[in-house]
């Protein structure tokens, strides 16, 4: 049966993978997106 309440192992790796892989990787990419953008605009 299913505990909501309960904090397991895999739910703690999962968290820290998520902050430690995903939101960096996630926010290099949208930076990099964003100067590219910055870039266009201030050519023009």
């Amino acid at each position: 049966m299913i505990k909501w309440n309960k904090v397991t192992w895999y739910s703690k790796l999962g968290a820290i993978i998520l902050f430690i892989l995903v939101v960096p990787i996630l926010t290099f990419y949208i930076g990099t997106q964003y100067e590219r953008t910055a870039a266009v605009v201030r050519s023009e």
